[in-house]
């Protein structure tokens, strides 16, 4: 991202997250780790999908202190899957503890808008397992654009529309021609 750009108005959207997070004072981070001691995470995927706002997710403990140092193992638009290691954070245990929550709802966030745009892509690209004709296109467009909206029910309603067009090409796929000899 355009260090600008973060500068004026991600900078202020993080800060502000922060306060609503950390109202007064993280009782939390103070009662375990009363004072300062260093600290390294280890930054997991969770589930399959493509990696976004990196930037953001590092820009996180940043803020919260100049001396933290963060690491990835990938770069916004990879494909990652579950169990694959993404970054490494490293700085004061309190830093790390406090703008924790803060990080990753930006990162998980993001990188779940990326993953359903992946998913509008391959429709408009027109596959996912084999040449999707226009109805199985607009199908995977409508199950994409479910999922964009944060509800449980449009997610259902999405997953299920794609899973079924993602059915429907294994069972109508016709074999290759070096699979029947």
């Amino acid at each position: 991202m355009n260090p600008i750009t973060m500068k004026l108005v991600v900078d202020d959207q993080i800060l502000q997250a922060l306060r609503e997070d950390i109202t007064f004072e993280d009782v939390s981070t103070a009662s375990v780790c009363p004072t300062a001691r260093p600290a390294t995470v280890e930054l997991i995927a969770k589930a399959d999908g493509i990696i976004a706002g990196l930037d953001v997710f590092a820009r996180t403990f940043e803020l919260l202190d100049s001396q933290s140092s963060v690491l990835f193992d990938v770069a916004d638009g990879d494909e990652v899957h579950a169990g694959d290691h993404v970054g490494q954070v490293r700085g004061d245990a309190r830093v790390l503890l406090s703008g924790e929550r803060v990080a990753l709802n930006y990162l998980q966030r993001m990188s779940g808008i990326a993953t359903y745009t992946a998913g509008i892509a391959a429709a408009l690209e027109g596959y996912i397992v084999a040449h999707a004709p226009w109805w199985q296109r607009i199908l995977l467009a409508a199950g994409g654009l479910c999922l964009i909206d944060p509800k449980l029910t449009t997610d259902l309603v999405g997953v299920a529309v794609i899973a079924v067009v993602i059915v429907l090409q294994i069972v109508l796929r016709k074999p290759s021609k070096s699979a029947a000899a």
